[in-house]
């Protein structure tokens, strides 16, 4: 069986404004090239004149990437990025600012919001449409959930928004195991690929098997291993409108007490 092993590195996800989304990007980006650790754990900065650590040269690395994924203008207003650390902080204090709340008690709502308002600066953006990469529609019937637009960007990270479609995310009746035997690929845009479809699983239970199947070879993928990440790109290439519907449950009446 032939393989084909056309991917391409994974373009550096830009920071477009909206943090929580940008940030669960960047940080499977920073995981792929095992440099998360040192943005959240932190390291000692560099003294002029002194050999750098393993650890130093990391962070090194990991600020590159995060100077390439964020404007210069916003870079020009933290105050500290001497490590990527502090980066990762400044934006996170600066952008990370949604807060969702709901009730069934419109009064109850409503004082809510008043007294939140008071004690913070905020603003009201109204009903939820967008929030951490899931688009979500609410109707009189109940809320639907989805990642389409994650979908998309999955699918142009890995060049894969033409490919032809399946219609399962998995070979019937397929049997992985680790095939010492098989032709290695790179393991970290292997990685890159699992770590973007195990968070859209949030809203796709239809591929939850499919991706923990993939992600128990990680370490050390083969060509057989790549290709079956690869059908399940395929299949969302034809299913990115699906998602998770939660039908609004009827009003419970209380019925009188019987005398």
């Amino acid at each position: 069986m032939a393989f084909e092993n056309n991917f391409v590195q994974p373009a550096i996800p830009r920071f477009d404004g909206h943090y929580d989304h940008w940030s669960m990007l960047m940080e499977n980006f920073l995981r792929s090239k095992e440099y998360w650790t040192v943005v959240i754990s932190g390291v000692a900065e560099s003294i002029e004149g002194v050999a750098l650590t393993d650890a130093q040269l990391k962070d090194l690395k990991a600020k590159n990437y995060l100077f390439q994924a964020i404007d210069r203008s916003i870079l020009e207003t933290i105050l500290c990025k001497n490590t990527a650390k502090d980066i990762w902080d400044s934006m996170k204090k600066k952008y990370q600012d949604d807060l969702i709340f709901t009730g069934t008690d419109d009064f109850l709502f409503q004082e809510f919001k008043k007294s939140m308002m008071v004690e913070f600066e905020m603003s009201d953006l109204g009903m939820m449409h967008y929030f951490l990469g899931m688009e979500v529609v609410q109707s009189t019937t109940g809320i639907f959930i989805s990642q389409k637009k994650y979908v998309q960007e999955i699918l142009d990270m890995f060049q894969m928004k033409d490919c032809n479609l399946v219609s399962t995310p998995t070979e019937f009746g397929l049997k992985l195991n680790k095939d010492h035997e098989g032709k290695k690929v790179d393991s970290t845009i292997y990685k890159q690929i699992v770590g973007s479809l195990m968070y859209l699983t949030a809203t796709r239970p239809d591929i939850m098997y499919s991706v923990s199947l993939i992600s128990r070879y990680m370490e050390n993928p083969t060509e057989i291993h790549l290709l079956t990440a690869k059908r399940i790109l395929r299949y969302l290439q034809g299913t990115k409108d699906f998602g998770l519907f939660y039908k609004k449950a009827e009003q419970l009446k209380q019925k009188p007490e019987e005398i």
